[in-house]
């Protein structure tokens, strides 16, 4: 039986792999430049402290010489289902360590590396097919955290934790006026 530690990195795997494969090649217009894997890099902990401390998934190099880090979560939904087209940020763990939310909080608040775009895909079970993407400034779902637009979430009680979480529905998101790209397969269409 794999540990959780194991699982984790056999589930960022796939995702990773999900991401290149299926994800990115319906965004590479609206992502423009080229986009690594931190996972290939391991030299001195490089790795770890970029995923682990600041949260990056992937690094964007752009074609104005700017890098930037992206933040990656798939989500697996049922055939037949509709996506949630959220984005969700861990806001307070059992534990008591530090989530998703207050790591972003500090390194906004305190000018550190952190991703500075956020992506949400939601793919087919099985089929691995892209129902639908949105890609948003991490900066601004936070910010639409702090302004009391988000909804409030836990997790099922079949899961490990009692974590707490925002959900940020993308239409509201949208609709708040913060810039944001959503793809929808499921409906077949594009929204800007």
């Amino acid at each position: 039986m794999l540990n959780r530690n194991k699982v984790v990195e056999v589930e960022m795997r796939k995702s990773n792999q999900i991401f290149f494969n299926i994800v990115l090649p319906q965004i590479k217009n609206i992502l423009k430049g080229n986009i690594y894997s931190i996972e290939c890099s391991n030299k001195d902990g490089v790795k770890e402290k970029l995923d682990m401390e600041a949260g990056f998934d992937f690094i964007l190099s752009q074609p104005n010489k700017c890098i930037n880090g992206i933040a990656n979560r798939v989500q697996y939904i049922k055939p037949g289902k509709n996506p949630f087209n959220t984005f969700t940020v861990r806001y307070k763990l059992e534990s008591g360590r530090p989530t998703e939310y207050q790591k972003r909080k500090y390194a906004i608040k305190h000018e550190c590396l952190y991703p500075k775009y956020t992506i949400q895909s939601y793919v087919e079970k099985g089929t691995n097919k892209l129902l639908s993407c949105s890609i948003a400034r991490t900066k601004d779902i936070i910010d639409f955290i702090d302004k009391g637009f988000s909804i409030d979430g836990k997790t099922g009680k079949n899961q490990l934790d009692n974590t707490e979480f925002k959900i940020i529905p993308w239409s509201k998101l949208f609709f708040t006026g913060y810039p944001i790209k959503s793809i929808y397969n499921y409906k077949n269409e594009l929204c800007a």
